[in-house]
């Protein structure tokens, strides 16, 4: 019997990476260049060794000789989805999300979620499959933020949760199949989830969009975006 690619956790990788790429492709030309101020260029890594790092791209001023590395991150799962959060991967045990590697080099996380055509991919709920097929001419907009790591994991601090405090929260999860923990939730916005049920049963911090658009600001300044093939725009808060 054949297995059907939804049944394949291989196929539906591929198929993970090949969305990741047009929704990076497409942010290449509609989003980052509009970000960039003189003597600035934007070099996206080839490098999977970057990657594993937590560098995807990163801003080069070749007339300060300063960079800003990027680890860019996008909601493929959760395309035309109503979800108003993100998740950020803390992992179990050995198994370490991208979140809190140690050897983690991302200076600004660049977090994405996609809009495409409505009458091929209705509006969700939740996740959906919609990733496996859309292509870069479904696009209608893109929602963006850049958030600064150190904003973030200082924020976490304000409520007593260091690298390790989120490692130990995550086992703990785990080790009690605790599927969730809103215990933060209505102070912070943020909350922790366990997906026992997914392929590598990771435990995640998510983030409502409240949140990720307060910490965005620099300077006064919110560093949320909406970007289409027409313009940009800045946005004081993620809709």
């Amino acid at each position: 019997m054949v297995k059907m690619f939804l049944e394949d956790n291989k196929s539906f990788y591929q198929y993970d990476l090949r969305a990741r790429d047009i929704i990076s492709s497409f942010a290449d030309k509609y989003f980052y260049p509009n970000l960039l101020r003189n003597h600035e260029v934007v070099i996206r890594s080839k490098d999977k060794a970057k990657h594993v790092k937590g560098v995807d791209l990163t801003i080069h001023n070749w007339w300060n000789r300063k960079s800003t590395r990027v680890c860019e991150k996008t909601s493929s799962h959760y395309i035309n989805s109503e979800l108003s959060n993100f998740a950020f991967e803390i992992g179990t045990g050995r198994n370490l999300g991208w979140f809190i590697r140690e050897e983690n080099e991302t200076d600004v996380y660049s977090i994405i979620w996609v809009r495409a055509d409505r009458a091929r991919y209705p509006m969700t709920r939740y996740a959906n499959n919609y990733f496996i097929s859309f292509q870069e001419m479904d696009i209608e907009y893109m929602l963006a933020c850049l958030i600064r790591k150190e904003a973030l994991f200082s924020y976490l601090a304000s409520a007593g949760l260091a690298r390790q405090d989120l490692l130990d929260k995550a086992n703990e999860m785990a080790a009690k199949k605790q599927e969730r923990d809103n215990s933060y939730r209505g102070k912070y916005g943020f909350w922790f989830v366990y997906s026992k049920d997914l392929y590598e049963s990771p435990v995640n911090l998510i983030i409502g969009k409240d949140v990720l658009s307060k910490l965005s600001v620099i300077d006064g300044v919110a560093h949320c975006y909406r970007f289409s093939t027409e313009k940009m725009e800045r946005l004081d808060r993620l809709p």
